[in-house]
């Protein structure tokens, strides 16, 4: 059984990691269209090329780190109003399931039950669905080499559990 405790900052991870494995691609179009549509339409507004896409550069830079600090802000106060997310959590593996429990519930979910397994340079992410996860921030470990065992272990019980399904 191993002990986690999360914070706003992991479960904004969490949720920054799921967003981007989501919606990367369409986050990148539209990160890339906006500056295009502001610079067409400031230069329909009589604005010289360059200044059409200087303003457009502004714009749409603004835009997007506005709308990054808002979700942001958004899923943490998300995570501090929910009961159950952050704290302290247990989970343990086993060859069968992946065991949870916090304060306010607990469960079990067998491993073909679950969507993926992924990694970072600071987290482990073992996905339910396509944007729910168990996070498993790696200072969780003693030392490095139980972070990798731990990962190591729960790929070869995914694979497995996938493989017989």
């Amino acid at each position: 059984m191993m002990h986690i405790k999360l914070t706003e900052e992991d479960y904004w991870e969490m949720n920054k990691f799921a967003m981007f494995k989501l919606y990367g691609k369409g986050m990148l179009i539209a990160v890339c269209v906006l500056p295009v549509a502001i610079a067409i339409i400031f230069r329909q507004l009589d604005f010289s090329w360059v200044q059409a896409i200087i303003a457009a550069l502004l714009c749409s830079t603004f835009v997007n780190v506005m709308t990054y600090i808002r979700t942001k802000r958004k899923i943490k106060k998300l995570a501090r109003e929910s009961k159950g997310i952050l704290g302290d959590h247990q989970l343990e593996i086993s060859e069968q399931e992946i065991r949870w429990s916090n304060e306010m519930t607990s469960g079990a979910t067998q491993w073909k039950g679950l969507e993926s397994f992924n990694e970072t340079n600071n987290y482990f992410f073992i996905f339910i669905n396509k944007a729910s996860a168990h996070v498993i921030p790696k200072r969780s470990f003693e030392t490095e080499a139980k972070a990798v065992q731990f990962a190591e272990q729960v790929r070869t019980y995914m694979k497995t559990a996938h493989h017989n399904t």
